[in-house]
C-alpha cells in the first residue's frame, strides 16, 4: 500500500506542477489552488483518521488505501501551488529566499508543536470506547486551523510575477502602439 502510494504521489507531483503552469485565472496560477483545496484538504485529513469500525481486514485495508491516496492527491494539489507561490510573489531572489525560509521554518515549527500536542489532544477527546473519536475531533480542530491559515495565505498574497511569454507579449504590444500625433 505505501509503495503504491509513494509512486502515485511522485507521479501526481509532476502532473500538478504541469497543471499549475497552465492555470490562468484572475487570481493567478497558484493562489486559486490554495483556495480550491481548502475544503477537500479538510475532508481528506479527517477521513484518514475516520476508519469505520467493524470492517474486516480486507475492507479496512481497501478503505485505508483509497483514503490515503485521496489525501496525498489533495495534499499535492494544495502543496505544489503553495510552494510555487513564493516565486510568483516577487522577482527578487532575496525575497524569494526569505519567503521559502519562512515557509520551511513554519513547517518545522508546526511539526514540533503537533508532535507534542496531538496525543495529548487525542487523549482529551477520547471517549474510552477504544474507538477513534479522539483522533477525529483532533483532526477536525487541526483541519479548521489549517483552513484558516490557507484562507489567510490566499487572501493576503498577490501574484506579481507574470510568465515570460505573457510579459513578452505585453512588452511587444507596448512597443507596437502607434505614437500619438501632435
Amino acid at each position: 500500500v505505501l509503495l503504491f502510494t509513494r509512486i502515485f504521489d511522485a507521479v501526481t507531483n509532476i502532473l500538478m506542477g504541469y497543471v499549475v503552469d497552465r492555470t490562468n485565472t484572475k487570481d493567478g496560477k497558484a493562489r486559486p489552488w490554495v483556495k480550491w483545496t481548502i475544503l477537500p484538504m479538510f475532508i481528506a485529513l479527517v477521513l484518514v483518521f475516520a476508519i469505520p469500525r467493524g470492517m474486516g481486514t480486507g475492507p479496512t485495508i481497501a478503505y485505508i488505501t483509497v483514503v490515503i491516496n485521496i489525501y496525498y492527491l489533495v495534499y499535492t494539489m494544495s502543496n505544489i501551488p503553495f510552494g510555487t507561490l513564493g516565486t510568483l510573489v516577487s522577482r527578487d531572489p532575496q525575497v524569494r529566499s526569505e519567503l521559502n525560509l519562512i515557509r520551511m521554518l513554519g513547517f518545522f515549527a508546526i511539526n514540533i508543536v503537533l508532535s507534542f500536542t496531538t496525543l495529548w489532544m487525542v487523549g482529551i477527546f477520547d471517549d474510552g470506547n477504544n474507538g477513534n473519536r479522539g483522533w477525529i475531533i483532533t483532526m477536525v480542530i487541526y483541519g479548521i486551523v489549517m483552513s484558516i491559515i490557507f484562507w489567510f495565505t490566499y487572501s493576503m498574497t498577490t501574484e506579481r510575477v507574470k510568465p515570460a511569454v505573457a510579459q513578452n507579449a505585453a512588452e511587444r504590444a507596448e512597443k507596437e502602439k502607434p505614437l500619438p500625433l501632435g
